[in-house]
């Protein structure tokens, strides 16, 4: 399990032994990836932005 899902679930309330929104929540944080990428007209994200794109997961 990747360090963003982690966090998302973790903001989310859930527990991380819980496997059943994964596909669920591992879309939402694709699609958030790709949206930060295209407003910013990037091709990377640093490491650094990873809790950003969480945070804007949740959002979703």
């Amino acid at each position: 399990m990747n360090d963003s899902l982690i966090l998302l679930k973790r903001l989310l309330g859930m527990e991380l032994t819980d496997i059943s929104k994964d596909d669920i929540l591992l879309h939402y944080l694709n699609k958030t990836k790709g949206n930060i990428l295209g407003y910013c007209n990037v091709a990377t994200l640093p490491v650094e932005y990873d809790h950003v794109m969480v945070d804007y997961a949740v959002y979703l």
